[in-house]
């Protein structure tokens, strides 16, 4: 649907209005309960086949007013949503507006050029993009004058680089951005506005940096490879326990008991909690790069590829390797215009800054990282492409 209200013809489209008047002075049949069953949303697939989570009317509700709570939303707030609603992210912004009352807005695709003139035509207020989808809307010339109204940012389904988001802050003074962090299957995390800032000192990238601070209604473990707690600021396996979580996989027991136990669900991330309590991911267990028996997190060699100028993004996984098993590979998209980077330049700024196991073996340049539809980095499809 447009901003103007006009709704396209075509094929599967029905009008609201159209859509309520069989139902008009009829009475429902039934009325749903906590404890029904609301729907099957899937999950997106990053690191394995998409599996149908169970959520019902109780962990919705909690999920829609923690979103609103976190948004700090009201009855004058109109959100734009460009994320795909088969997914839980748009879903839940979506059900946050509506606990006070707000408007959410649907488009039919993200349209990087056209997003500003949405923004400024709908006085959108709340904006939800994924890293990768706010870099493309700045990129396209989005003005200070453009985004006036929007008031807060949540931005969500990857690490944001400190350059996008410095840049963002500074396109939208007056907004509040807020990071959050969680899964289809529960809600964990979050970095509220307080936290963000455009200060350049240690303390700032370090929150940054983070996922924020759990929920309200999530309880959050980190979990070493035998199922004991870490000690404080070592890595472990984020498990989380709340009232809001899924109730289990569709028609797949085994999995379900795999990755809830006793209550609490393996996330399958690995992070750390910082010296202020803030949670920091440090990759996906699937995608740590074991090189000669030492844990590479993949985060953390992006984060060093892309602090070089000439980088505007980087994605890293592991390729096999005869000798250490598997070897670090950067898949790098150089700015426009640096047509001089080398992979021995990449190296030498990755070598200046981490150990000398963490420095890609290999580099790729390419133009376009493959992105799933949430904006995430397609890594099923970058070790496709390196095989």
């Amino acid at each position: 649907m447009a901003l103007d209200g006009q709704v396209p013809d075509g094929v599967g489209v029905t009008r609201y209005e159209d859509f309520l008047r069989p139902g008009l002075g009829r009475e429902l049949p039934f009325a749903a309960t906590a404890d029904d069953v609301a729907f099957l949303i899937f999950t997106s697939g990053t690191t394995g086949t998409p599996k149908g989570c169970i959520l019902g009317h109780r962990e919705l509700r909690l999920l829609a007013k923690e979103m609103a709570h976190q948004m700090r939303s009201g009855c004058d707030d109109l959100g734009l949503l460009v994320m795909p609603l088969f997914h839980i992210g748009a879903m839940a912004i979506a059900l946050g507006l509506h606990v006070h009352g707000g408007t959410a807005v649907l488009t039919d695709a993200f349209d990087p050029e056209r997003y500003a003139d949405w923004c400024r035509e709908g006085s959108v207020t709340v904006m939800h993009l994924a890293p990768t989808m706010l870099r493309a809307v700045l990129d396209a010339g989005a003005t200070p004058a453009d985004l006036a109204t929007v008031r807060t940012v949540v931005y969500s389904a990857a690490p944001m680089d400190l350059p996008t988001l410095r840049a963002a802050m500074a396109a939208m003074p007056r907004a509040g951005f807020l990071n959050l962090y969680g899964q289809t299957e529960t809600i964990t995390s979050g970095l509220p506005r307080e936290l963000h800032s455009t200060s350049e000192d240690a303390q700032t990238h370090r929150r940054l940096s983070s996922v924020g601070i759990p929920f309200s209604e999530s309880e959050v473990r980190l979990l070493g490879p035998h199922g004991a707690d870490v000690a404080q600021g070592e890595a472990g396996e984020i498990t989380v326990r709340t009232e809001a979580m899924f109730r289990g996989y569709w028609r797949d027991p085994v999995t379900t008991d795999e990755r809830v136990r006793e209550g609490w669900f393996l996330t399958g991330d690995v992070g750390r909690f910082d010296e202020e309590g803030l949670l920091h991911i440090v990759d996906r267990i699937k995608d740590v790069v074991i090189s000669g028996g030492e844990n590479i997190y993949c985060p953390e060699v992006e984060r060093a590829v892309e602090s070089h100028p000439e980088v505007a993004a980087c994605a890293v996984i592991g390729v096999p390797d005869d000798r250490w098993g598997e070897a670090v590979c950067a898949v790098v998209v150089p700015h426009v215009g640096a047509d001089a980077l080398t992979a021995d330049a990449v190296r030498d700024h990755v070598r200046a800054r981490l150990a000398g196991y963490k420095v890609p073996k290999h580099v790729r340049f390419t133009d376009v990282l493959p992105t799933l539809v949430t904006g995430k980095v397609d890594k099923k499809a970058l070790r496709v492409q390196s095989t």
